[in-house]
Formats: structure tokens, C-alpha cells, sequence
């Protein structure tokens, strides 16, 4: 029996989320050490973002992206330290605004320590183990099903001739099946993602270059009609978005075509595009019954890969309008609403 089981989302195409932890955890540091000016080290705001690299069990959801907020405070004024981890998301946690996620993430707001590793010239952090449950082939949840620790290994590289700081480097899963699990057979399998990480702009940059190839990671704020999915639900959303230079903008292949023209606006670049749709109702299709607008927003650079290439994050929604035809003839009308993260192909 396998675990992780993906399963397609028929409207939008979208691969079921996989197993995976927050990069925080809890167990550390209760006070927050007073703050400490140390240029060789990472401090302040941090954005980020982390995507899946390998699990050992399958090759689905590779690419898929999260994103979290963190509060850097070096234990020392001078030299290579260990490194205090505080939330600096929204309500004390370290999840961005408007990004919505599972119960456990929301409510995650332990500190953790980066200890600083010096025969490697690395920041690294081991988790305690934790129990989490198993998804079975046919979507059966067994509770307590799996051992899971984790890891993170993370090199800073310094601002530098323009280019901001960075965090880089891996952070990894190994689970084990015990208990329950292992009598519903629940298989073992590990996970490794890649990191990155920069410091958190105030307002978007809008002279970094952004075009470039990505996968897109979509994190659901809102579907409705319900019962579709969740807010908190994330999976690939586009597999391959190519994002071209256009004018003073860019042009953006998303769910379908026409692809939307973005253009710089003051919470980064965003554009919208609305075509006619078919509206498919048991009795016969309607042409035009709908109107097909697909709008992003606030697609930005977070950080950067070990290439230099920049992952963004953004806004997206899709709705389906009824149109006064399709109205008239009971179309009703769907969308989808999400925080989404933009991840390059080439570091996947």
C-alpha cells in the first residue's frame, strides 16, 4: 500500500499536495534574544520558500512550493553564530498574508536556533521527531502511522554589488512507519527540498527580470461552489508558465490561453484577461455562456536559486461568469482563488 496517494483535481488541474512539514518546529528558544548587528550573518525579515526536489516513493509533485516568513537574530555582534528563528508572518505566526494553510501550519509559532557549523561553513537545524498519520491507497487516513525527522542545512551567502543576502541549501524528511502504519502498511520514504531564501522587500522589486520558465504552485484561499477543495489545499497548479518580455511588461501563459499581459503596479505586476467560455449544461452547450477571466497580482521576486534566477510568489483567480446567454439558459458560475508560487524549471 502505497502513502501519499496523488489524486487529480478535475477543475483546475491540480496534483494532490504531498506529505511535508513545516521547516519550524517547536522545542527551542522560549525568549527572543535581543537584537544584534552582525553583517556576516543573516538577520531581519526573511522570506522563504522551499520546493520539493525527490521523495523516494514517486516522482509526482516535484517542484511543488511553500513559503514561510521568519525573524533572523544572530547570538553574537561579530563573526559566525548561531542564529535565532522567530515567526514573522501574520498573527505571530510565519505564514504570509493571504496565504492560507492547514491547521497545524497556521498555528505553528514555535522560535528554533540555526546552530552555526563551522567545519562546513553551514547554518543547520535537526527537528525532534513528530507523529503524523498516514494517507493509504482509497484516501483511508490512519492516525499516528508515521515517524517523521527532519533536517535543514543552509549556506548565507552576503549582500554583494547590488545582489541581496541569501539562505540556500536543502531541507529533508525521513519517515518511518510505526505502530498503526505498519499494520495498514504505509510505506517508508524520505523527501529532500531545495531552499531559498532572501531578505523580505518592504515593496516589490520591479527591475528584476522575471521572465523565464516556472512551475506554479497554487495554495487555495477559495473555490467556490464548495466542496471542491479546501482553503489550505496546494498543488501544482501550472507545470511549465512561461513568462516573456513584452513592451515595458511581460506576457504570462496561465491555465489557458489568451496568455495575460502584466504590467508593473505599485504591489508588483499583475494583469487580467476574459474570453468567452462554453457553458456546458446537460441539455446542450451554451456558446459564450460564460465569460473566462483569469487575474494575477502582486507576482513578485522572493529570492533567488543557487543560478541566480528568481522565484516569485503572486495572486491568481479564476472565475467562470455567467454571461446574460448562459443566465438565461441556468449557467451558473465557478471560481478559484489562490496564493501562488512561482518556482524555475531549471532548478527543479
Amino acid at each position: 500500500m502505497r502513502t501519499g496517494v496523488v489524486r487529480d483535481w478535475a477543475w483546475p488541474a491540480v496534483v494532490a499536495v504531498l506529505a511535508g512539514l513545516a521547516l519550524s518546529a517547536a522545542g527551542c528558544e522560549a525568549d527572543k534574544p535581543a537584537p544584534a548587528v552582525n553583517t556576516v550573518q543573516p538577520s531581519g525579515s526573511w522570506t522563504l520558500v522551499r520546493w520539493l526536489k525527490s521523495r523516494s516513493d514517486t516522482e509526482a509533485g516535484r517542484g511543488q512550493a511553500v513559503e514561510r516568513r521568519l525573524a533572523l537574530t544572530p547570538s553574537c555582534a561579530a563573526g559566525k553564530c548561531a542564529v535565532a528563528v522567530h515567526p514573522d508572518g501574520v498573527g505571530g505566526g510565519y505564514l504570509p498574508e493571504g496565504y492560507t494553510a492547514p491547521d497545524a501550519d497556521a498555528a505553528d509559532k514555535a522560535p528554533y536556533t540555526l546552530s552555526w557549523k563551522g567545519s562546513t561553513a553551514t547554518y543547520e537545524y535537526a527537528a525532534a521527531a513528530e507523529v503524523v498519520s498516514c494517507t493509504a491507497a482509497g484516501g483511508t487516513v490512519v492516525p499516528a502511522a508515521y515517524e517523521v525527522t527532519s533536517s535543514t542545512t543552509l549556506t548565507f551567502t552576503p549582500a554583494k554589488d547590488g545582489r541581496p543576502a541569501a539562505l540556500r541549501g536543502t531541507y529533508t524528511d525521513r519517515a518511518r512507519g510505526v505502530g498503526a502504519g505498519v499494520a495498514a502498511g504505509c510505506t517508508d520514504f524520505d523527501t529532500v527540498w531545495t531552499v531559498a531564501a532572501a531578505p523580505s522587500l518592504t515593496k516589490p522589486d520591479t527591475g528584476v527580470d522575471i521572465a523565464g520558465k516556472y512551475l506554479v504552485t497554487e495554495v487555495v484561499q477559495l473555490v467556490e461552489p464548495g466542496g471542491q477543495r479546501p482553503p489550505g489545499y496546494a498543488g501544482i497548479l501550472i507545470d511549465t508558465a512561461t513568462v516573456a518580455r513584452s513592451g515595458t511588461g511581460y506576457t504570462l501563459s496561465g491555465t489557458g490561453p489568451p496568455p495575460a499581459t502584466l504590467a508593473a503596479t505599485a504591489t508588483g505586476w499583475g494583469g487580467e484577461t476574459s474570453t468567452p467560455a462554453v457553458c456546458n449544461l446537460g441539455a446542450g452547450d451554451i456558446a459564450g455562456g460564460f465569460a473566462r477571466v483569469e487575474h494575477w497580482d502582486q507576482v513578485r521576486p522572493v529570492a533567488t536559486t543557487g543560478q541566480g534566477t528568481p522565484v516569485l510568489t503572486g495572486r491568481w483567480s479564476l472565475r467562470f461568469a455567467p454571461t446574460p446567454v448562459g443566465a438565461a439558459a441556468g449557467c451558473g458560475g465557478s471560481s478559484n482563488t489562490g496564493y501562488v508560487l512561482f518556482v524555475p524549471k531549471a532548478s527543479i
